[in-house]
């Protein structure tokens, strides 16, 4: 930071890491205009840039598109808000399917390894997290039942697990 409290470009691409050509971009784009420019037409940053730039940055890693961006940054606080918070509550629904897939993996290898024999209530567990996994996901447990079942389809377990499955309702998953 200089000392007049701005930042140039490069100083604020460093801090964003960000590219210099990224905040070019954004200010021919009208996105990120910078405050000021110094006698020699270098671009200069204030706090609120920094500030604007933190939120577009952060709209852009939750996946938006920068034409989406310049309406969602004008809208009132309110609405900001609510779009963050439902975003936030979506990432929580991620991140839950993403732990729930991790300890399936998990008690698959210790199955695998002979170490734990999955229980019914883990099976069934998993069974939700594959429902509601991503499609590609699903696809890799289609790929690989055949395999499961070859291993243990002739177990007791297995079978009645399968069982419940199939007479499960979605509530039920």
């Amino acid at each position: 930071m200089g000392n007049t409290g701005e930042w140039t470009v490069g100083e604020l691409a460093r801090l964003a890491r960000v590219s210099v050509r990224t905040l070019h971009h954004y200010d021919e784009i009208g996105l990120l205009t910078p405050t000021a420019r110094s006698d020699a037409g270098y671009r200069l940053y204030s706090r609120a840039d920094l500030d604007r730039l933190h939120a577009i940055l952060l709209h852009r890693a939750l996946g938006f598109a920068l034409d989406r961006i310049p309406g969602m940054l004008a809208a009132p606080i309110d609405e900001r808000r609510a779009a963050l918070s439902r975003r936030r509550e979506e990432l929580h629904t991620e991140r839950n399917r993403t732990d729930a897939m991790i300890g399936a993996v998990e008690r698959a290898l210790a199955a695998l390894d002979g170490r734990n024999a999955m229980t019914e209530r883990e099976m069934r567990d998993d069974f939700l997290a594959f429902a509601n996994a991503p499609a590609d996901v699903r696809a890799h447990q289609a790929e690989h039942q055949p395999e499961a079942r070859e291993r243990w389809g002739d177990t007791d377990a297995y079978g009645e697990s399968m069982r419940r499955a199939r007479g499960y309702s979605a509530a039920d998953w």
